[in-house]
């Protein structure tokens, strides 16, 4: 497996089943800040602990991924990259720079 300390992660689906399972094995594999956004308000609340009770920053992102309107503001303005980003439905990899 690649090195992933360090790097961020932005992770949809996150606060059930395959994201939240891709949420705590990015934390383990110490992926910091690792972005978890759902629809699902008061699971991501719970994976957003998990993932910080294992030492990394969590930053939840309430909102339907399927409108992007709603996302784009939520993502708070970064100098660092996100060099990950799992769907729960198919997943990939991007390199973005958010500006700061």
């Amino acid at each position: 497996m690649r090195d992933l300390v360090g790097k961020a992660v932005l992770i949809t689906g996150a606060a059930s089943g395959i994201g939240r399972a891709a949420a705590l094995a990015f934390a383990r594999q110490g992926s910091d800040p690792i972005f978890l956004n759902d629809i699902d308000e008061a699971g991501l609340a719970d994976v957003a602990r998990e993932v910080e009770l294992l030492g990394r920053t969590a930053v939840a992102l309430p909102a339907d991924v399927s409108d992007a309107a709603a996302v784009l503001p939520r993502l708070p303005r970064a100098r660092h990259s996100i060099s990950e980003r799992r769907h729960t439905k198919g997943f990939f990899s991007v390199r973005k720079h958010l500006e700061a």
